[in-house]
């Protein structure tokens, strides 16, 4: 949890300040673009962002207030709006294409049923997908299973499951603290589209195995993987986007908490080139994001034209 006390120095600042909360969308699309990005999705939580919602104790209790300073009312809905206006705004003047996924909370089961429905009726409206993140070691054991196992709240059960009925993308955080077999809840449970992390996945040969067969993308952030202490590389040790690499998984490179991390999209290449990463290698997670991203198709295809002609590649669609 040391990782995540960081949130509570800069979020203060914008925790029901619907104005702010448009803004850092727009700046956002700055970064991203100063960045090359063309295409991004970025993923938050709309409950963490309503005044009362965050506590650096857990990062996850919410009260029944949610008024900003004034005394007004603000909704999910409202910051969902505000994010979304700062983001195409951002987009028309920096040139970066943005999507977002609306993130469940483990353990806040009672939130995810509203975030399904704020990724219904903003479908269409620059919200592409859902996910859930959270501390999978506070989840409850399975009975008849193995301590370190956990279960998912049904609730969180029932709404990706809603999901996959309607269409809606999922992709899962599993596999970072928890052990692999998260993973494979993820997928056959959530119905997981994509695996946020999923690095321990490597600690089971047949859930691994299955993940390559089924060509399963890993949304892999390596910075993050580090400072969190899910990843520890020492010695000889290398970090598992390098076994992803060797073994031809699905991966891509990301950012995580970039605020939190000081860190930019440059700094995780660069990393991952120190590791032993080749610029071939890296170009390929490129392409494997945008093939396994949640953009609509014109787009999708559109990029990874752009994509193999930037690289010199032929079209493999």
């Amino acid at each position: 949890m040391t990782f995540l006390r960081g949130f509570g120095i800069f979020l203060p600042a914008v925790i029901g300040d619907l104005e702010a909360i448009e803004r850092m969308s727009y700046e956002f699309c700055e970064s991203a673009a100063e960045q090359g990005v063309i295409y991004v999705e970025a993923r938050y939580c709309p409950f963490l962002l309503m005044p009362d919602s965050f506590t650096e104790a857990n990062f996850l209790s919410q009260s029944t207030g949610n008024r900003d300073e004034n005394g007004k009312h603000i909704s999910a809905k409202e910051v969902v709006e505000a994010v979304n206006k700062g983001f195409q705004e951002g987009e028309r003047q920096f040139g970066t294409i943005v999507r977002t996924i609306l993130c469940c909370i483990r353990g806040k089961p009672e939130w995810s049923k509203d975030i399904l429905d704020l990724c219904i009726q903003f479908k269409g409206q620059g919200v592409v997908g859902i996910d859930i993140a959270g501390d999978e070691a506070g989840e409850k054991p399975i009975a008849g299973e193995e301590s370190e196992l956990r279960m998912l709240d049904s609730e969180d059960i029932a709404v990706f499951e809603k999901a996959a009925e309607l269409g809606i993308h999922r992709t899962v955080h599993a596999g970072e603290a928890g052990p692999a077999q998260m993973v494979w809840k993820a997928l056959t449970v959530l119905k997981a589209e994509r695996i946020g992390h999923g690095y321990r996945v490597l600690e089971d040969d047949s859930i691994y195995n299955y993940c390559l067969n089924k060509g399963v993308h890993f949304e892999c952030c390596p910075t993050s993987s580090i400072l969190t202490g899910s990843v520890s590389v020492c010695g000889t040790k290398p970090h598992p986007v390098m076994r992803f690499a060797q073994d031809g998984a699905s991966f891509s490179i990301s950012t995580d908490d970039p605020t939190v991390t000081n860190t930019n999209l440059s700094d995780e290449y660069a990393l991952c080139a120190k590791w032993g990463l080749t610029a071939a290698q890296l170009q390929e997670t490129n392409i494997n994001a945008m093939k396994n991203s949640f953009a609509e198709p014109s787009i999708k295809q559109s990029i990874l034209e752009k994509l193999y002609s930037a690289y010199g590649l032929k079209n493999q669609n």
